[in-house]
């Protein structure tokens, strides 16, 4: 059965790849690109960023039932793609 979900959208150096390999089923996008960006955040745990990609609330929100929306404070986007 494979790992949590991890959805890397930055460049990382393969060393950092490989750390993540064993326990993860790694997925990449290019996290500059928003509209790629939005839908692979969907059905990840977890996602990496750097510098260059911009989560906020409505990217971690996007594919979420408004239903099941929670407000968000600062504390939240440091949790999983996926709530």
């Amino acid at each position: 059965m494979p790992g949590p979900t991890v959805l890397v959208a930055e460049e990382l150096p393969p060393a950092a790849i490989a750390q993540l390999e064993p326990g993860f089923e790694v997925r990449h996008v290019d996290g500059a690109d928003r509209a790629a960006l939005l839908p692979a955040l969907a059905d990840v745990d977890a996602v990496i960023v750097r510098s260059a990609t911009r989560i906020d609330a409505f990217s971690l929100l996007a594919d979420v039932p408004a239903s099941v929306h929670q407000p968000l404070r600062m504390s939240n986007l440091m949790a999983p793609a996926r709530m």
